[in-house]
């Protein structure tokens, strides 16, 4: 649990805004557009983001079904 709170604080700005957004459920973490236009940012920064949420493994995986 520790670890996860340690990758939280080293999240960048585009990873929180998209973690905040399919946590609160303004997006499903499958539509990128949605949740490009929620989080004021491109396309490819939220697939970029979304990797590395993956990636880290902060997505639960509810959010990511």
């Amino acid at each position: 649990m520790r670890t996860k709170l340690n990758h939280f604080k080293k999240l960048s700005i585009a990873e929180k805004r998209v973690f905040d957004a399919i946590a609160n459920g303004d997006a499903p973490s499958q539509d990128v557009g949605k949740l490009a236009d929620v989080c004021h940012l491109s396309d490819l920064q939220v697939n970029i983001a979304l990797k590395l949420l993956t990636y880290k493994d902060l997505l639960p995986h509810k959010m990511t079904d």
